[in-house]
């Protein structure tokens, strides 16, 4: 149960929202081997100051997931005024440097299934930790990731497909981040 899933190496925050990308893994398609059920994700920061500030997901609980083509993007809106990220937070935007990300879920056998993430803001680090802590999952501000399906297309004629399947996930691109262009939407 403890490697039933991953988290992208890295998190994006941009103009929209703070992101983490999360992936079942043990999966097969013939059998309920690699459902996970009853999920539910918690996120959390941490401000340059100490104060834990909470990170609500868009979406949170999810009752099943089970395709490892399928990714879960998480999502805590910075729009909102209660986010630490938005300026219209108490004490205007906060300077997040560390990010907590858990999962707790059931495999099929009923067993708990418990995966976490931390993440840091490399900008937001004294050089003498950054070097202490490498490798270490980032924060990437102003950053988005990297499409993972794009639609089917035939070979020959680039129309595309009528038949399933319908889209194509490259799952290299599970953790590949780009920066944001200077006019580009978040």
């Amino acid at each position: 149960p403890a490697r039933s899933g991953i988290f992208s190496p890295d998190s994006v925050v941009n103009d929209d929202s703070l992101q983490v990308r999360f992936m079942v893994l043990r999966n097969s398609n013939q059998s309920s081997m690699g459902f996970l059920y009853n999920m539910e994700f918690t996120m959390q920061g941490m401000t340059s100051s100490g104060q834990t500030v909470d990170l609500p997901l868009v979406r949170s609980r999810y009752a099943t997931w089970r395709n490892q083509c399928n990714i879960i993007t998480l999502r805590h809106s910075v729009k909102d005024a209660a986010s630490p990220f938005n300026a219209g937070y108490p004490g205007g935007a906060q300077k997040v440097e560390t990010v907590f990300v858990t999962l707790a879920a059931l495999d099929i056998d009923g067993n708990q299934v418990m995966l976490s993430a931390v993440y840091y803001d490399p900008t937001l680090l004294s050089s003498a930790i950054e070097r202490r802590a490498r490798p270490f999952s980032r924060i990437l501000r102003n950053h988005r990731y990297v499409d993972m399906y794009r639609v089917a297309r035939h070979p020959a004629t680039g129309a595309m497909a009528t038949k399933e399947p319908k889209y194509v996930c490259n799952l290299d691109n599970f953790i590949k981040t780009r920066p944001i262009q200077e006019g580009e939407p978040g």
